[in-house]
């Protein structure tokens, strides 16, 4: 039951992002003075119609206390205008019925870039500092996330566009985790 809400929540949060920024009121209409007529000429678009993708996503939020790491599969509609990493973030960072809780709440995804298989992903800090144990869920949640795409085989996380030593003071993120490093953590 709790997973269908979960479900149900994640997927109302993104349906009403998606829906907000694709809406486009095309062109205005055009407007005649009085006494003329409107003469309305059909211009053929020759833009392709973007091509809309389900995708089956795995998201991972922690327990109250922090302990572990819980799963949560998501289908989600994914056009290519947008990068699928930055929808698994979002789903990362979007709130979680209590009493889970999302890590990455309150975070924000500044850019994200993949070239030859590394995944460099820049937030923004919620300037909340957090313990070990979080800092520790924050990235698990993170690389597990991102490693289920085949593609990826390292996430380097930056920090408000730099590379830094840690995010909250207890993590070594300076080089790119491999997926090798998520049994280590």
């Amino acid at each position: 039951m709790k997973l269908k809400i979960y479900g149900l929540f994640l997927m109302f949060v993104l349906l009403t992002i998606m829906t907000g920024c694709s809406e486009d009121s095309g062109p205005p209409e055009p407007q005649a003075n009085e006494g003329e007529a409107v003469q309305q000429t059909e211009s053929p678009t020759n833009e392709p119609k973007e091509e809309e993708k389900k995708l089956n996503f795995k998201i991972y939020f922690t327990d109250a206390n922090v302990l572990e790491l819980k799963e949560q599969e998501l289908e989600v509609t994914w056009s290519e205008s947008s990068s699928k990493y930055s929808l698994a973030f979002q789903l990362l960072a979007s709130e979680v019925p209590q009493p889970d809780v999302s890590p990455w709440e309150g975070w924000q995804l500044l850019n994200d870039q993949f070239d030859n298989g590394i995944l460099t992903v820049d937030v923004m800090s919620s300037n909340n500092p957090v313990g070990s144990s979080m800092e520790r869920m924050m990235i698990l949640s993170l690389l597990q996330t991102m490693f289920q795409f085949e593609e990826v085989t390292q996430v380097q996380l930056l920090l408000n566009g730099q590379k830094v030593e840690t995010l909250s003071g207890h993590i070594d993120i300076e080089k790119p985790f491999s997926r090798e490093d998520v049994a280590d953590l």
